[in-house]
């Protein structure tokens, strides 16, 4: 039995608790997609709620075809990040929200969910996307900014 299993749950949080800061990628199953399924999430803000931007293995033809929208992808390698198998790109135009207490049981589940943070240049494009983005509600935007820089 690994020793995560016979960590108390309190231990579990507080372990999970102090690596879960913006920047992070964690694993989780995601009910908003169809079909539901598991999906790499930047973890953009924790504060007063959670904020994730998904990341996808590829963008979609709406995305591409518009501009405004498409420079609101950010590429995300997988040299730099073992976790991935392939370059994926990092939907900047929609934030998603996702309790904090759902975050924890998945991650608590599963610490292997728990991934690496993105790397300080690919922070600052999303940063800079972010800041770009006209689809992202101006309140969230202050948030995802002041927790990313």
């Amino acid at each position: 039995m690994p020793i995560w299993d016979k960590l108390p749950p309190e231990e579990r949080r507080k372990y999970i608790q102090a690596r879960l800061t913006p920047g992070r990628v964690v694993l989780l199953h995601c009910g908003f997609t169809t079909p539901p399924k598991d999906k790499f999430l930047v973890l953009a803000a924790l504060e007063p709620e959670p904020l994730f931007f998904v990341i996808n293995s590829k963008i979609n033809d709406f995305i591409r075809k518009r501009a405004h929208l498409a420079q609101c992808q950010v590429e995300i390698g997988h040299e730099e990040h073992p976790f991935l198998r392939h370059h994926s790109f990092i939907d900047c135009t929609e934030v998603r929200k996702i309790a904090l207490c759902d975050v924890h049981e998945q991650l608590e589940r599963g610490l292997g969910r728990l991934k690496d943070d993105i790397s300080p240049k690919v922070r600052e494009q999303i940063i800079a996307a972010v800041k770009f983005a006209k689809t992202i509600p101006a309140k969230q935007k202050a948030e995802i900014l002041s927790a990313l820089d």
